[in-house]
């Protein structure tokens, strides 16, 4: 009897004991195992959130550098004289933006007949060299713009990212088509200059009106460009060949955005005529700062691939009438 009874007591101290769980040293080592492959797979999932973030910062400022050059690309093909050395014109300025000028052409802005629409007959409403100016905008359809493309590197102060930014600046003819009201500074550069007179003003040798200050207009294409004097590949630091000039004209002034112009030099060893002036432009972009958690400070690693583009513009070098 006392044998069943001391067996009994023994099964159920057993029972008790399986229910009784884990020890604490079991719990420790299984918390620790757990948290070890938690955190092993919250880090994968953050670095695969990481990854995909900044793949698509890079795919976006890779898709603005497109955007960019193809607006750059209709906006130069529309040039009827592209100048090899920018400050030629530039220096005339008086309200161009701070910045590195690149690229700076004369090009053809088409107007719209709704835009002189309230002229009238040029014989009523003008007189003399108005009168003829009229006509002539009429006839034409289009005004000769100057255009220029600077880089300015961005500030932290600046609204805009990345390490540097291009801008458009713009000299148009008319402030006012309806009237011919020309805007400040503007000189035409194929009729006689409104302030010298006798003189003819032409593409090559443009002067400005300096009876008052420029006043055009400007406003910034795309930032996140590269750094300027960012090391380029060395297949892209320099222009093809020698029929091109580079501007600016060494790779350590600039390398994120250039162009290659041909010479407009009638006694250059390869000029050729009757041939129209083309142009190259490079552009890189580079998704640096701007991006907390994602790439912050410049480095390699947000550089793009470097995009070109030639163009073929409507003037022509060294134009000769054919006499056969």
């Amino acid at each position: 009897m006392v044998s069943r009874r001391l067996g009994f007591h023994l099964y159920h101290h057993l029972l008790r004991g399986k229910r009784a769980g884990f020890t604490l040293l079991e719990v420790l080592v299984s918390l620790i195992i757990a948290s070890i492959v938690v955190s092993g797979l919250l880090y994968l999932v953050v670095e695969l959130l990481q990854i995909n973030r900044r793949e698509e910062a890079l795919t976006e400022t890779q898709t603005n550098m497109q955007r960019a050059m193809t607006y750059i690309t209709r906006d130069a093909q529309e040039a009827v004289f592209v100048y090899s050395t920018p400050t030629t014109v530039t220096s005339q300025l008086d309200d161009l933006p701070a910045g590195e000028p690149i690229l700076a052409f004369w090009r053809l802005e088409p107007l719209d007949s709704d835009d002189y629409a309230g002229i009238g007959d040029c014989s009523t409403a003008f007189s003399g060299t108005e009168e003829e100016e009229c006509n002539t905008l009429k006839v034409r359809h289009s005004t000769y713009n100057l255009v220029v493309y600077l880089q300015q590197d961005n500030a932290a102060s600046d609204i805009w990212q990345g390490p540097s930014r291009i801008i458009r600046y713009e000299l148009p003819k008319y402030a006012d088509v309806s009237n011919l009201t020309t805007r400040d500074g503007y000189a035409d550069p194929t009729t006689e200059h409104p302030t010298q007179s006798g003189e003819t003003n032409s593409f090559s040798n443009w002067t400005a009106d300096n009876s008052v200050n420029t006043d055009g207009f400007s406003a910034v294409l795309v930032d996140y460009v590269d750094l300027a004097t960012a090391t380029p590949p060395s297949d892209l630091a320099n222009c093809p060949s020698s029929a091109y000039e580079r501007i600016p004209s060494t790779p350590a002034d600039g390398n994120s955005f250039f162009v290659c112009v041909r010479g407009t030099d009638p006694d250059a060893e390869d000029a050729i005529d009757r041939l129209n002036q083309d142009l190259i432009v490079y552009l890189r972009g580079n998704a640096t700062t701007g991006r907390p958690g994602l790439i912050n400070t410049y480095s390699e690693e947000g550089r793009l691939p470097t995009l070109q583009a030639q163009i073929l513009i409507r003037g022509i070098l060294n134009k000769q009438p054919n006499t056969n």
